[in-house]
């Protein structure tokens, strides 16, 4: 019996050096950055920003702030682990309304890469694996 243990003992020490050593560092997902440009200052009025696989914001999205906007006309945002892709970046501040409500007219809204209110014709904010993206881009005011 001792013998048999001996043998145990052995084996277990003799494996616990087998295996790999090397460090498993796994890297972040990308982070997205950006600066909106609103038409006037809307100090305290919600806003939000989305990134998302399609142009409209009511069907769902990868990444979703919201959150109050500071003094002026500038407006800065950030996301952490954005998955890689090529998507839609819009971003809209409630002026006249509460979130509760749609956008109405008076409020801001504008998409990355798109014209006036109109999104761009497809997804063109493209996100890296790992590093950083950064989308600026400008709201306007809904007619």
């Amino acid at each position: 019996m001792r013998f048999v243990t001996l043998l145990l003992l052995i084996g277990t020490i003799s494996l616990a050096g087998c295996g790999d050593n090397s460090t498993n560092s796994v890297t972040p997902p990308a982070s997205v950055s950006g600066v909106l440009t609103l038409p006037a200052d809307a100090t305290g009025e919600y806003m939000y920003v989305i990134i998302d696989n399609d142009a409209v914001a009511s069907n769902g999205h990868v990444k979703k702030i919201t959150k109050s906007c500071g003094p002026g006309t500038y407006v800065s945002y950030s996301f952490d682990e954005v998955p890689a892709g090529t998507y839609y970046v819009q971003a809209a501040v409630y002026t006249t309304n509460s979130a509760a409500h749609d956008l109405s007219t008076g409020d801001y809204r504008g998409y990355y890469g798109g014209t006036g209110l109109i999104a761009p014709a497809e997804a063109n904010a493209v996100v890296p694996n790992t590093g950083s993206a950064t989308f600026n881009f400008t709201l306007n005011v809904i007619p």
